[in-house]
C-alpha cells in the first residue's frame, strides 16, 4: 500500500503520484549529447586527447622506423 501524503477526509491527494523513473546515462550517450550541444570544454578534451594519441602514434612510427 501506497502512503498517502495528504488526506482530506474525501480527497487522497497524491495518492496516484508515482515519482519520475531516472535513467543513468552512459559515457558515450554523455559524449554525444555534449557534441551536439556544442559542449566547448568536452570538444578541447577531445582534441587533446586527439593530439595525445596522434603523438603516441607518431612515437611509435618513428621508432618502427629507426629500429628497422
Amino acid at each position: 500500500m501506497k502512503h498517502t501524503p495528504y488526506n482530506t477526509g474525501k480527497v487522497l491527494i497524491g495518492s496516484r503520484y508515482d515519482p519520475p523513473i531516472t535513467r543513468e546515462i552512459t559515457p558515450e550517450e554523455f559524449t554525444m549529447q555534449s557534441v551536439l550541444l556544442g559542449d566547448r570544454p568536452l570538444m578541447t578534451q577531445l582534441v587533446c586527447e586527439l593530439r595525445l594519441y596522434f603523438v603516441v602514434l607518431a612515437m611509435f612510427v618513428v621508432g618502427l622506423i629507426i629500429f628497422l
